[in-house]
């Protein structure tokens, strides 16, 4: 058997070296199955491709492939995938936050007939607000999206070939790769462990990443936001509705006249601002759908070394 391992890079100069050791320590002397690495350079603006060549040049089994700007992680393990030629394709991040040792535990589950083997965070060691707003956001995708995402999550797994396949042929935009190997409904198998803190480095996955990440999720796998649309029209139209009969009441029958620049004021605050969130709401949807129209590609390879024609 192949495994092809693909780690994505970007500001990961600090990394490389470290996750190749490991690699060659841990899979790369292993007999039984063959191993190819594939690192995606995604715009790296820092010394990450010029350390990958060195690698590369001195090891077959190393290959990569660079963009020519950064396309985000999801384009870049999409396009690992779409040249890895391994029987089973997994994906870790360079910063080996992830044990890279339970690769060999997810390899014996595949070999049991598993397609799908996921590693899913039981604890992290992270900031507290980090989690808190991790944990947040995994209940709300799973209660409105994604009822089978594990709790709390994962980064790291191992596919079989045709789960690849099906990944590379959905070709989607503004998407988390993640998410859609949920979305196959393939049966997984799931391993626990605790996510390790950083030892070198520091994260590029930014706030507006993140924010990102949690549009694009619950826009490509949830009707929830525009469900929420619909349901503050009701409540404001029920709403305005009541107290249009309070003030008919108390102008003919209680004789109280209607005053209140600022309470008509708040008000006017208050709608308008809602309308504007599900203006937005609404136009991520359309956006979505026009970048999708456009055809255009998820990434543009500038360089490419390793692979056979």
């Amino acid at each position: 058997m192949k495994l092809s391992l693909i780690i994505p890079i970007y500001k990961s100069e600090m990394n490389i070296a470290h996750a190749y050791e490991e690699v060659q320590r841990i899979l790369f002397a292993r007999s039984d199955f063959d191993t190819e690495l594939i690192f995606v350079n995604d715009g790296s603006p820092d010394r990450s491709l010029e350390l990958i060549k060195e690698i590369e040049k001195n090891d077959s089994r190393v290959k990569y492939i660079s963009f020519s700007r950064n396309f985000g992680m999801h384009s870049a393990i999409l396009a690992g995938m779409e040249s890895a030629t391994g029987d089973c394709v997994s994906s870790i991040s360079c910063d080996l936050q992830d044990p890279l040792e339970m690769m060999l535990d997810m390899i014996e589950k595949w070999k049991e007939g598993y397609k799908v083997i996921l590693a899913n965070r039981i604890e992290r060691v992270d900031p507290f607000f980090t989690k808190l707003f991790a944990g947040l956001y995994y209940k709300l995708l799973r209660k409105n999206g994604l009822a089978n995402m594990p709790d709390g999550g994962f980064d790291y797994y191992l596919i079989d070939k045709q789960v690849k396949d099906d990944l590379v042929s959905m070709r989607e935009k503004n998407s988390d790769i993640h998410g859609q190997i949920i979305w196959l409904g393939y049966q997984p198998y799931i391993f626990k462990y605790k996510r390790q803190k950083r030892d070198a480095g520091k994260s590029s996955w930014t706030f507006r990443k993140k924010f990102k990440l949690f549009v694009d999720s619950f826009v490509s796998f949830s009707y929830a936001p525009i469900q929420l649309v619909t349901i503050m029209g009701f409540i404001l139209s029920f709403a305005g509705a009541l107290f249009a009969v309070k003030v008919l009441v108390d102008r003919l029958l209680n004789h109280i006249s209607v005053e209140g620049w600022a309470s008509l004021m708040i008000m006017i605050l208050l709608v308008g601002g809602i309308q504007l969130l599900t203006l937005g709401i609404i136009g991520e949807y359309l956006w979505r759908n026009v970048d999708e129209s456009r055809k255009r590609p998820n990434y543009v390879i500038d360089e490419k070394r390793g692979f056979e024609e």
